[in-house]
C-alpha cells in the first residue's frame, strides 16, 4: 500500500506523510479425527510487515516485524451431547499509529481456553473459561484520538452463552463475559518521553468492564406471522481512560423490538432502544463524560419484490 496521509498527534498537530506498507504472510494447518471422539486442529502463521514513512520535514523512516502465530486445538466428545474442547494460539495485530512510527513493535497476545458445549435438540449452551497475554499494550485515547504503547496486560475470564426453548412459541437466548483484566508490567508508555511514567502495574486496563452481556426472550406466532423480542444489556464497572486507580459502576439498559407481516411481501419492524429512558455514560475519559442516547424510537417497512 502507497499512499499520501495526514496524520494527526494528540489530535491537535497535523503533519502531512508519504507512507508505504508491504505484508506478506504464509499459513498452514492440519484438521484430523483421531479417533471416533477426538479431533485435533494444528497450525501456524509466518507473517512479515514492512512499514516505510517519509514526513514532509523530516528524514525517511523504516522498519520491518516479523512473527510466527501457532494455534493447536482439541475437542473431545465424551457424552452423545457433550463436547469439551481446549485451545492454544497465539495472534498479532499492528500498532496504532505505525504510519508516522514504523519502529512501533506489534501488539502480539497468547490466549488460552477450554471449555464444554452442551446440546439437545433445539436447546444449546456453551461454558468456558480464557486467559490472555498480551505485550506491548495499547492504550486508547477516545478525546484526542491517539495512543500510548508500552507494557503488557492479563485478562481470564468466563464465558457463558445459551439458546433454550422455554415453550414452541418463546426462546430465550444469552450471551455473558466476566473479565478480570489488569496491567502486569509496571508503565504504560507515555506520549511525552520526558514526562514520568504512569504506574499501572496490578490496576485495571483501561475502558475494559468487568463484565458484559445480554439475555433477552422472543416470542414468535407460527411461521413468524408475528415476532416480540424482550432484550437486557447489561456492562460491568470499568476503569476510565487515563484515571488510574478508578473504578465506575456498572448499568443495565432494556430493549424492546417486534416484527408484524402485513402481506405476503410486507413487513413491518418496530423498536424500543432504552426503553427505560436510563441515564448513563457512553463514555468516560479523563473526568469527562459523554452520555449515552436516550430513549430511542425506530420504525422500518420492509417489501420483498
Amino acid at each position: 500500500m502507497r499512499g499520501s496521509i495526514v496524520s494527526f498527534d494528540g489530535g491537535s498537530t497535523a503533519s502531512a506523510l508519504n507512507a508505504r506498507q508491504g505484508s506478506g504472510g504464509l499459513f498452514a494447518a492440519l484438521e484430523s479425527d483421531l479417533s471416533r471422539r477426538f479431533h485435533l486442529s494444528v497450525g501456524a502463521r509466518v507473517d512479515q510487515l514492512s512499514t516505510t514513512s517519509v514526513p514532509d520535514d523530516a528524514a525517511s523512516l523504516h522498519a520491518s516485524h516479523g512473527t510466527i502465530s501457532p494455534k493447536l486445538g482439541l475437542s473431545a466428545l465424551f457424552a452423545d451431547n457433550a463436547t469439551a474442547f481446549a485451545n492454544v494460539s497465539r495472534g498479532f495485530k499492528s500498532t496504532d499509529g505505525t504510519i508516522s512510527d514504523p519502529t512501533l513493535p506489534l501488539i502480539q497476545t497468547w490466549a488460552y481456553e477450554t471449555g464444554v458445549r452442551l446440546h439437545r435438540g433445539e436447546a444449546s449452551a456453551t461454558l468456558a473459561v480464557y486467559r490472555m497475554d498480551v505485550n506491548n499494550e495499547q492504550a486508547f485515547d477516545p478525546l484526542t484520538k491517539g495512543s500510548s504503547s508500552g507494557g503488557a496486560s492479563r485478562r481470564r475470564g468466563i464465558e457463558v452463552d445459551w439458546s433454550v426453548p422455554i415453550v414452541p412459541t418463546i426462546t430465550t437466548h444469552g450471551s455473558w463475559s466476566f473479565n478480570d483484566a489488569v496491567y502486569t508490567s509496571s508503565v504504560i508508555g507515555a506520549d511525552d518521553p520526558t514526562a514520568a511514567p504512569t504506574v499501572l502495574s496490578g490496576l485495571r486496563v483501561y475502558n475494559t468492564a468487568r463484565y458484559g452481556g445480554s439475555a433477552d426472550a422472543e416470542w414468535s406466532k407460527s411461521d413468524r406471522f408475528a415476532t416480540l423480542r424482550v432484550v437486557g444489556t447489561f456492562i460491568g464497572s470499568d476503569a476510565p481512560f487515563d484515571e488510574p486507580g478508578v473504578e465506575v459502576g456498572g448499568y443495565g439498559l432494556l430493549h424492546l423490538s417486534g416484527s408484524l407481516r402485513v402481506g405476503p411481501r410486507a413487513l413491518l419492524r418496530m423498536t424500543i432502544r432504552n426503553a427505560l429512558d436510563r441515564r448513563y455514560p457512553e463514555l468516560i475519559a479523563r473526568h469527562i463524560v459523554s452520555p449515552g442516547q436516550p430513549r430511542a424510537l425506530g420504525a422500518g417497512f420492509d417489501v420483498t419484490f
